[in-house]
């Protein structure tokens, strides 16, 4: 079989802070960036002036396109996900691409599919000894209506699979348009959640009830590192979300580079 030539450029798939934070990253570097949208984030890496090219894509059937394209109209690049759709299009096409002569990023795939599932990482995190939130998966009216008899309020709705959310909305045009910003919200009582979570349960749209823990924005805090092949974290950074929008469920707009002692451990 010929062997193509190596990878010269990178690609980003989608995302709007992420990919523009890879692309000044790689162009910095000289390296040839090109950026895959994906139809949803309003991203600006495609007016950076270190993204080499810009290519547009419509939101219906993304992963379809984005595949297509790589395979057919790319050369072999480094892949590097920048949002969610990204994430599991590595996880689930890794050999087509690879086959392509594209090098995707690093990943255990089952590891990347059960992440972008909000139940299963629940899952995970009780099979693992991890304390977390009281938390459930609805599905139709009947879970939905099992869970508001066992979960305290206030609590908090997200969508199970966030990637996949905003494809079944598109199946519902009926929906109020107020659903697409669904990214989390509170909920006060059983009767708020009823009525906001039953349109989308009786077209079996999956949304997690999870436990609030009360406190300070400040008590968001996060933990990073790269596990190598042997299991081997090959570092440690933590930091603390201090301010979103909107508040309590929305994108960070102000964090602090910090250690946090409980949030590592």
């Amino acid at each position: 079989m010929t062997q193509r030539p190596p990878a010269a450029g990178a690609v980003l798939l989608g995302g709007s802070l992420t990919a523009i934070s890879a692309s000044r990253s790689l162009g910095g570097r000289r390296i040839d960036v090109t950026a895959l949208h994906d139809g949803v984030s309003n991203s600006v890496v495609g007016y950076s002036k270190t993204c080499g090219r810009w290519v547009n894509f419509d939101k219906d059937g993304l992963q379809e396109a984005w595949l297509e394209w790589l395979v057919a109209k790319s050369e072999p690049s480094v892949i590097l996900p920048c949002c969610d759709s990204g994430v599991d299009l590595v996880a689930r096409h890794r050999t087509e691409l690879m086959r392509a002569g594209h090098q995707p990023v690093e990943a255990a795939d089952d590891v990347l599919v059960a992440m972008l599932s909000k139940e299963r990482t629940h899952e995970l995190a009780l099979e693992a000894g991890v304390e977390v939130p009281f938390s459930t998966a609805v599905a139709d009216v009947y879970e939905l209506a099992y869970a508001l008899e066992h979960i305290p309020f206030p609590c908090a709705a997200k969508p199970v699979q966030p990637n996949r959310f905003q494809e079944m909305l598109r199946l519902h045009p009926e929906l109020p348009s107020d659903y697409a910003k669904l990214k989390g919200v509170r909920l006060n009582d059983a009767a708020h959640a009823r009525s906001l979570l039953g349109p989308l349960v009786e077209r079996g749209i999956p949304m997690l009830l999870t436990e609030m823990v009360q406190g300070p924005e400040a008590a968001f805090c996060s933990y990073y590192t790269y596990i190598d092949s042997n299991g081997n974290p090959l570092f440690h950074f933590t930091k603390r979300k201090l301010r979103q929008y909107p508040i309590h469920f929305g994108g960070g707009t102000y964090h602090k580079t910090e250690w946090v002692p409980d949030a590592a451990e």
